[in-house]
């Protein structure tokens, strides 16, 4: 990993992002980054 917080790929596909609500402690929810490799 880069000092700059550069992502270099493990193993070839597409990268994809998203986004999914998570059910915090108090109840409260938050929206997390998912980021995901999808294999050719």
């Amino acid at each position: 990993i880069g000092s700059d917080d550069t992502l270099y790929a493990g193993k070839p596909g597409i990268v994809k992002f998203s986004t999914k609500k998570v059910k915090r402690f108090d109840g409260s929810q938050r929206l997390a980054k998912i980021i995901s490799i999808i294999e050719k």
